[in-house]
């Protein structure tokens, strides 16, 4: 038998890839290495201590929300049971083959691809992974020459349980090295049992407050003497950070967009400080970035208050390890019995060669140089969900295997200096700014909201999309994407704009003010242009021609 496609990977990307192609074809299968699981997190053994890294509103899928009885900020067994009801809900669980560890994938003579797994072959038309980075945990060089324990941050999340951690930790002097959510979520488990949290980290942590925060955590900030941090926790106090990537921000055309990104920092630091963290000595350590949304955000709450409240102690990343001693350029710090490595996975597929994976991909998706291989899950977001994402990528590659038809654009950016479909870092190269990402597929499927049409006919709607942040429901009102009920489901999700702060509306008023200065700009370029035009009974008509096209040009295409 062969089979219409394979799916390699069933967490919350291979789930929601598998539900768009069991819509058209049953013939496919997808292969899942765990017993019965969602994904890695859901091995996590502390699955009610984690939170997810996504609020509720924005990473359940877009024809199946998450339940309003979830937190806001839900836990890790929180997510596995909403994917466990998503799977049933879709009866996608008889397309899963469990226990089945892929080994090994190439192509045959008719560029079929050959799976194995376990003792079994499979021949398959097309192939998606859909299988994480999360696989191969990756350490710095800099602790080769360490004699102490070396611990990997997927080791406290997938091995050990509260006891492992106070019989780990407890009296003990830790490093703590790395900048990303897991170095976070780990800080502020070890500064709990340990007598002495070192960290470090070698690059800038652009952190924001996840907002609607637990009483706990509000009233932890407020006993901190710093009114730059609580006026932007104030902006989010009510509402999680990540339902702030407003679509009024990101429907700005190119140049006055590249104005925001690159001076929205200075405009922070006009009031504040350069760091989003506001902390001075935290800030010093590493280079801030002069664009404000190039770095991935990091949404922990709580670490950032331990070091707030002088819990750990933060120093300059190491020069030099040896033994048990860490040297940096400020200081010689002896004894330390554990490091614990927040450095992250390393990108790697195993069972495919190098050459599939290596090289460039078509919109973070498709090899340059095969046509029946995709991944999906890959592209990390600054700051959103990765179940957006994947849930968009599984609509786009459908339509790339199943429709001759269906045609893409490489979208340049013509006025930015930062491409925020292409970010990288030392670490990954597949780093996008997730709105641009979600926003740049929509348009090659035709499925963008016609906001026009509702502004018109249906203005609730209108300003609830206007307001609202950026996910795949938006996508789902107009074009092929869209079904019944899909009105009321995003009305019933997004945030009403009634529960909006002060700092949110003026947010929404200086975005428009942005809008309107650009068009106003574009009218006074066409004014200008219409000179060109000898004809003076014509020149009023022509202004307002050449100015309307403008207008449509840069709202179009830039």
């Amino acid at each position: 038998m062969v089979y219409d496609l394979c799916i390699i990977g069933g967490g919350q990307s291979g789930l929601v890839t598998l539900k768009t192609f069991s819509e058209k074809t049953d013939n496919i299968i997808l292969l899942e290495k765990c017993n019965g699981c969602v994904g890695l997190f859901a091995n996590i053994k502390e699955n009610t201590k984690f939170k997810w890294s996504t609020s509720r509103y924005m990473s359940g899928f877009s024809d199946f929300p998450m339940p309003k009885d979830v937190p806001v900020w839900f836990t890790i067994k929180d997510y596995v049971k909403y994917l466990e009801s998503y799977k049933e809900h879709f009866n996608l669980d008889k397309y899963i083959h469990y226990n089945s560890a892929v080994t090994k994938c190439h192509q045959d003579e008719n560029e079929n691809w050959i799976v194995e797994y376990n003792t079994t072959v499979l021949v398959c038309k097309k192939l998606i992974v859909c299988s994480g980075l999360n696989q191969t945990k990756k350490y710095p060089d800099i602790i080769k020459n360490f004699s102490g324990e070396i611990i990997h941050t997927d080791d406290v999340y997938r091995e050990m349980d509260r006891n492992d951690w106070s019989n780990k930790f407890t009296g003990k002097r830790i490093l703590l090295l790395g900048g990303a959510e897991s170095a976070y979520d780990i800080g502020h488990v070890v500064v709990q049992y340990a007598d002495q949290l070192y960290y470090a980290t070698k690059n800038y942590t652009e952190w924001f407050p996840k907002g609607d925060e637990e009483p706990e955590i509000k009233d932890r900030i407020k006993k901190i003497d710093n009114k730059c941090l609580n006026n932007i926790y104030g902006g989010f106090v009510n509402n999680p950070t990540d339902t702030q990537l407003h679509y009024v921000e990101y429907a700005l055309p190119e140049p006055i967009s590249q104005f925001w990104h690159e001076h929205g920092r200075k405009m922070l630091k006009m009031d504040c400080g350069k760091c989003s963290h506001q902390h001075t000595k935290l800030c010093n350590m590493t280079e801030t970035p002069d664009n404000l949304f190039k770095k991935y955000v990091v949404k922990r709450t709580e670490f950032m208050l331990d070091i707030y409240e002088n819990k750990v102690e933060l120093i300059q990343y190491p020069d030099k390890i040896n033994g048990t001693t860490v040297y940096t350029k400020e200081e010689t710090i002896e004894n330390i019995d554990i490091i614990v490595c927040a450095s992250g996975y390393k990108k790697e597929f195993p069972f495919l060669e190098d050459a599939v994976w290596k090289g460039k991909l078509i919109k973070k998706m498709i090899p340059v140089n095969y046509n029946n291989i995709a991944f999906i899950g890959y592209a990390r977001p600054t700051m959103g969900s990765i179940a957006a994402i994947a849930e968009m990528q599984g609509w786009w590659i459908e339509k790339y295997f199943n429709d001759p038809s269906f045609t893409y654009i490489n979208r340049k950016s013509l006025f930015r200096t930062l491409d925020p479909l292409n970010l990288s870092n030392e670490h990954i190269n597949t780093i996008v700014i997730g709105c641009y990402y979600l926003k740049d597929l929509a348009k090659d499927l035709g499925i963008e909201p016609n906001m026009w049409y509702l502004f018109i006919t249906d203005s609730e709607l209108f300003f609830r999309i206007y307001s609202g942040s950026c996910h795949p429901m938006m996508y789902r009102i107009h074009g092929y994407r869209s079904y019944n009920g899909s009105r009321k489901v995003l009305l019933d999700t997004y945030i009403p704009n009634q529960e909006r702060r002060k700092y949110e509306w003026l947010y929404f008023l200086f975005h428009n003010l942005l809008h309107l200065a650009f068009i106003l700009f574009l009218f006074i370029l066409g004014f200008f242009l219409s000179y060109m035009v000898n004809n003076k009974k014509t020149r009023l008509y022509n202004s307002f021609l050449i100015s309307t096209i403008l207008v449509i040009i840069f709202y179009r295409f830039f």
